[in-house]
């Protein structure tokens, strides 16, 4: 098993979207509607303890909430969502 499919399973039911960059890092989206105090900064540290969990220590390259207007069907990243970029470390 691949560490991205590792890395899907370790976090599923939390991101609601897991892959890669061009530059080979993670990265995670949630999608929200209202964010219930939720912020970039705690989804991303969320995703590093789920992982850690597993034996894939990671670090937040970067995080941030994206805010788009809602439209009905859209994808996660086209829409409102969490957003971490992780750095594998070894």
């Amino acid at each position: 098993m691949s560490k991205l499919s590792q890395a899907r399973e370790a976090v599923g039911g939390f991101a609601d979207t897991v892959g890669r960059n061009k530059k080979g890092n993670i990265v995670l989206r949630r999608v929200f509607f209202y964010t219930h105090g939720m912020t970039g900064r705690k989804f991303a540290s969320g995703c590093v303890d789920m992982l850690a969990a597993i034996g894939m220590r990671t670090i937040i390259v970067s995080e941030n909430e994206v805010w788009k207007p809602f439209r009905g069907g859209a994808s996660v990243a086209s829409g409102s969502h969490f957003y971490a970029e992780l750095s594998e470390v070894n």
